[in-house]
């Protein structure tokens, strides 16, 4: 990259500090949503293919939930939020375990959006209410 692209661009978000900020918040919503679906679609797999195995439908929601956001962690140079004291992953086994319930007692395609639902709203609770998992720390 060329000083004068990286000076631009500093340039740039000194001044629409507020405008980026705001495109942090939609980051967020927009991976909440998408973490919300993939663990919709991946439990839902499990479930259409594999039977009522509560361990299998927990482990591929929270794999395929996870999984695309890693990815694009990784590829943008950030530590994956999984990795972080972040509630992530507790929030894609919740909606699977809310799939688990609600499978054979609604119809299906509601079971799905309750998912998505437990997903996204554990998951933008937890970013506003700054809820946090303790990190152990090794005294050296």
């Amino acid at each position: 990259m060329s000083k004068n692209c990286q000076l631009y661009s500093s340039v740039y978000t000194w001044c629409f500090y507020n405008k980026v900020s705001t495109i942090k918040n939609m980051i967020i919503v927009s991976d909440a949503i998408g973490l919300g679906v993939f663990t919709a679609v991946g439990s839902n797999t499990v479930m259409v293919y594999h039977g009522n195995d509560s361990f299998v439908i927990i482990a591929m929601g929270l794999i395929t939930g996870i999984g695309g956001g890693v990815l694009r962690d990784i590829f943008a140079k950030e530590i994956p939020y999984v990795f972080k004291k972040e509630i992530y992953a507790i929030a894609s086994i919740l909606g699977s375990v809310s799939l688990i319930f609600t499978y054979d007692k609604i119809p299906h395609p509601f079971a799905l959006y309750i998912c998505l639902f437990v997903t996204f709203t554990s998951r933008v609770l937890s970013v506003l209410l700054k809820l946090n998992f303790p990190v152990y720390k090794v005294e050296k």
